[in-house]
């Protein structure tokens, strides 16, 4: 076995494991409140109302950048949101899309945009501010090196 496997487990069996992530993955800065502003909430329910589909896929797709969470889960949709262009070229892909959209009503598609992501997306980065905060590094490869 890995001797960094071996050294995972022996720390995860160890007295305290959790309490002392708790200093590097604080549940408080977990939570992510994302709420629709009043305008962003007429025209998705303009929208959604009209069943405009591409226009709702390119406004989901607008709140997704902006770090909303996409209302269903699709393998295209990161594609979309790194080439908007497709939208536009493929019908069948986005007419798939926008059909599990109009399965629910528009207070589920709200809920679910503005739903927080999994904590195993938010936790990610914070092993690097932790580092930063707590072993004042300048510079993360100067960890890589050392690992």
């Amino acid at each position: 076995m890995n001797k960094w496997v071996q050294k995972s487990i022996k720390l995860a069996k160890s007295e305290f494991y959790l309490d002392k992530l708790l200093e590097i993955y604080p549940p408080e800065e977990i939570s992510r409140e994302k709420i629709l502003n009043k305008e962003q909430l007429q025209l998705l329910k303009q929208l959604f109302q009209e069943k405009n589909c591409k226009g709702l896929v390119k406004e989901l797709i607008h709140l997704k950048k902006q770090g909303f969470k996409f209302p269903i889960e699709n393998p295209y949709v990161s594609f979309l949101t790194h080439y908007e262009e497709a939208i536009d070229k493929n019908p069948k892909t986005i007419k798939k899309i926008c059909d599990k959209l109009f399965e629910m009503n528009f207070n589920e598609l709200r809920e679910k945009l503005e739903a927080p992501k999994k904590a195993s997306r938010r936790i990610g980065p914070m092993f690097k501010v932790w580092l930063k905060r707590k072993f004042n590094f300048l510079d993360i490869n100067e960890f890589k090196k050392n690992v």
